[in-house]
Formats: structure tokens, sequence, C-alpha cells
């Protein structure tokens, strides 16, 4: 409920003149809500599986620890992240 109200109070708040405007602009601050929303539950997924797969001790196909990885690029192409 908290996304449609602020939505709906930020677009009433720009100031345009015609409705058409003021819907255009809530589905627009709506939407990117949404999207952004997503994005961070996305990259918390990540980051709390990983924290939990290094705690388990999870090792990748080539038999190293996920935990003794060194680059970004390589901790999420390993076998444990992409399950």
């Amino acid at each position: 409920i908290g996304i449609f109200v602020a939505s709906s109070v930020a677009a009433q708040r720009c100031g345009f003149h015609k409705e058409s405007e003021v819907q255009r602009m809530y589905t627009l601050f709506y939407n990117s809500a949404l999207i952004l929303n997503l994005v961070l539950d996305i990259v918390l997924q990540a980051y709390l599986s990983y924290l939990q797969m290094v705690g388990v001790g999870a090792h990748t196909a080539g038999g190293r620890l996920l935990g003794e990885m060194d680059s970004f690029q390589k901790i999420f192409e390993s076998y444990p992240m992409q399950k």
C-alpha cells in the first residue's frame, strides 16, 4: 500500500494541470519503484546466499572453497552460486 500512496502523492505534487499527465507520472513512479525493489531484492538474496554458502563451506566444481574466490566474476560464475 505504501508504494501506491507514495507514487500517487509524488505524482500529484509535480504540478501538472492535466489528469492524464498526473497518471502518466504515477505510472512512471510506480514502475520505477517496483523495478528498484526487484533489483534490490535480487542483490540482497544473492549476497545472503553467498554468505550462507561460505558459512557452510560450499565448494566449487573444481574443489575450491567459495570463500577463497577473489573476484566477483569468479564467485558469480561458480557452480554453487548458479544453483
